[in-house]
């Protein structure tokens, strides 16, 4: 099992297929803000209560030029139909081949599933906060004020 990357440290450049299976890395969203957030499971009331709330808060994250990016070992197809049912307007990612959850640390002892932890990315690809141990109600609240402290902090 890998280690969790810190704050300070360089975002691993890795990436997956989206739910609409379109391959989709990191680096993408280099110049922008990006909130990495991985799940353990679609369909799941904890998994699908994180996603509303981040889709509830999605625009004021765009305001900060901040994408959102779900990722779980899903398969795309799991993914699209998650995101259909709940109207996600922010990209899926999945991960079957385990490699991003490898490469953040966040799989699960087990191998199968990512544990619920969070990722803020500046736009140079660095970490600059992480959320190791997320609890889902109030979680997306406490990641968008951390967004605009950072980013109030670059605007002095």
């Amino acid at each position: 099992m890998s280690e969790l990357l810190q704050v300070g440290m360089p975002a691993a450049q890795v990436g997956g297929l989206t739910a609409e299976e379109s391959a989709l890395t990191l680096g993408d969203y280099q110049g922008r803000w990006l909130v990495l957030y991985f799940y353990p499971k679609a369909h799941t009331s904890g998994c699908t209560r994180e996603g509303q709330a981040f889709d509830a808060l999605l625009d004021q994250f765009a305001s900060l030029d901040a994408a959102v990016v779900g990722v779980s070992t899903d398969k795309p197809a799991t993914l699209a139909k998650f995101r259909d049912k709940h109207d996600f307007r922010f990209t899926l990612l999945s991960d079957t081949e385990k490699e991003i959850s490898t490469a953040f640390g966040t799989l699960k002892e087990h191998g199968k599933s990512s544990n619920r932890i969070t990722y803020l990315i500046d736009p140079d690809g660095l970490i600059q906060a992480v959320w190791p141990k997320v609890r889902v109600d109030g979680h997306a609240e406490k990641v968008l004020a951390r967004l605009r402290e950072l980013v109030g902090e670059q605007e002095e």
